[in-house]
């Protein structure tokens, strides 16, 4: 049973960011708007919009899993009534709440949705030419199965002479190919069988269907992240208790309403630039590394706060629990990734296998080959996995400020990397180019989405003052 503790609040832990914060936000967005024009501008001299929209995907991906991360511990604290995590669940509030920046960032998908020429996502091409329009040479080809992925014999003697060059990566005269007739062959195989899938799936994967379901995403995520920073701002000036409750009743139909809306959404944003390719892990997949950065940037965040005179109440112990669940996440990932793997790999079905395959993992053994995705495949690896796995089991360095930080951005990196070999093998295979357009998003759409976070986080306070179990969560104290 939890013992309740009067709050014994020091004055900066009540302290409100300040004008040195809006001019840091205002800033960072400035900065982010230049940096996206630099990305379109760098585009244009490789890859024109086409290499822009996928960079700009991956790093949307990243920047709104962290988004949906901290909407998440929003709900799941609430739902469980977790009182440890009172002094500290501001920040995720804050990160919850910034989802109608994300909004605002989301347009850009939507209008190459609606360009109605298939660049970024084929099914949004006319249906005849969905899929195939790139590779009308390869129309002749098995259209129901990739036969290169089931015949181990088949290695260099594909015929690519008709190929043509499309930006995607799979000619190597476009610049990006792999000069390896079995892995040209297989994704031009690939993509003769996206346009016989493909119609089948435009009951789902349509622009008008796609457009609503983002607007009810948008507004379901956003109206959950500022319902909850709005009540809990409002404890501070009386019914705590009542308002508490209300947040936790809530909790169990919003937690449901946000694996069902992320689940879809991780689809929608990334399964959906291969229609082709399924996987019915994929929502938790992509769940598992949105939680992991969330809490990753929360540590960030809090150690920032701290170093500038900030939350002073805020413990090892609440960084120990932060650690923990960094810790769980970066397990939960590992496992997910390679059950789905396993699963696709047993069961051998050549619309699922050959996703992994043009991103550097082989999964027969009769057609061995090796790529500069096989080298992000393992980085991802050793450092979203083993690595992390191993040195973050100490209890000593959840408890480090020096050691925690320095993971949480290590996994922050890892989690970017992740969306990266997750996205860009659509448009360059078997090799990644050099992430200039990709980084350069990075900064874009991070400095917007830092710049939102930060100026609504000086509307409030920056610790719950008001929540009745604040007492509680300052005197927390880990037991192991």
């Amino acid at each position: 049973m939890a013992h309740h503790h009067e709050p014994v609040l020091k004055d900066d832990d009540t302290r409100r960011l300040g004008a040195g914060a809006r001019s840091f936000g205002l800033t960072a967005i400035v900065v982010g708007i230049v940096a996206l024009a630099a990305a379109a501008g760098v585009a244009q001299m490789d890859g024109g919009w086409e290499r822009f929209g996928y960079a700009y995907v991956t790093n949307y991906s990243f920047f709104l899993s962290i988004t949906l991360g901290g909407l998440f511990l929003v709900l799941v604290t609430h739902l469980f009534r977790a009182g440890w995590v009172v002094a500290i669940r501001r920040i995720a509030e804050v990160i919850a709440a910034n989802m109608s920046v994300m909004a605002i960032l989301f347009i850009p998908i939507l209008m190459y949705v609606f360009m109605g020429n298939g660049m970024l996502y084929p099914w949004a091409a006319p249906q005849d030419v969905a899929g195939a329009a790139h590779h009308a040479s390869f129309e002749t080809h098995d259209a129901q199965i990739l036969t290169v992925v089931n015949e181990p014999d088949s290695h260099g003697q594909a015929e690519t002479e008709g190929a043509q060059a499309d930006g995607h990566g799979t000619q190597a005269d476009a610049g990006h190919g792999s000069g390896d007739p079995f892995v040209d062959q297989r994704h031009a195989d690939h993509e003769v069988v996206t346009a016989a899938l493909v119609p089948g799936k435009r009951a789902y994967l349509n622009k008008g269907f796609f457009t609503a379901r983002w607007i009810a995403y948008l507004l379901i995520w956003s109206g959950l992240g500022l319902y909850y920073l709005k009540t809990s701002t409002a404890q501070e000036s009386g019914n705590a208790a009542k308002l508490t409750r209300k947040m936790e009743v809530l909790a169990a139909p919003g937690t449901l309403l946000f694996a069902l809306t992320l689940t879809l959404a991780a689809v929608d944003l990334l399964m959906s630039l291969d229609p082709v390719w399924f996987s019915t892990m994929w929502g938790v997949y992509y769940f598992a590394g949105a939680a992991m950065a969330a809490v990753a940037t929360m540590i960030l965040a809090l150690m920032a706060l701290q170093r500038s005179g900030y939350l002073p109440s805020v413990s090892a112990e609440h960084y120990h629990d932060l650690g923990k669940l960094l810790f769980v996440f970066v397990f939960f990932w590992g496992y997910i990734a390679f059950s789905q793997f396993m699963l696709i790999w047993y069961g051998a079905l050549a619309e699922e296998a050959y996703w992994y395959e043009l991103r550097g993992i082989t999964t027969q053994a009769g057609n061995p080959f090796y790529s500069g995705w096989t080298v992000v495949a393992l980085v991802l690896l050793f450092g979203h996995l083993l690595i992390p796995f191993v040195l973050l089991l100490p209890r000593w360095v959840k408890r480090s400020r020096k050691l925690l930080p320095f993971w949480a951005v290590w996994m922050l990196a890892m989690h970017w990397i992740d969306q990266w070999w997750v996205v860009m093998p659509n448009y360059s295979t078997p090799n990644p180019l050099w992430p200039t357009v990709e980084l350069l998003c990075l900064v874009g759409i991070g400095g917007v989405a830092v710049g939102g976070a930060v100026l609504r986080a000086t509307r409030q306070g920056l610790i719950a003052s008001g929540d009745p179990r604040l007492g509680d969560s300052l005197g927390h104290v880990n037991p192991y």
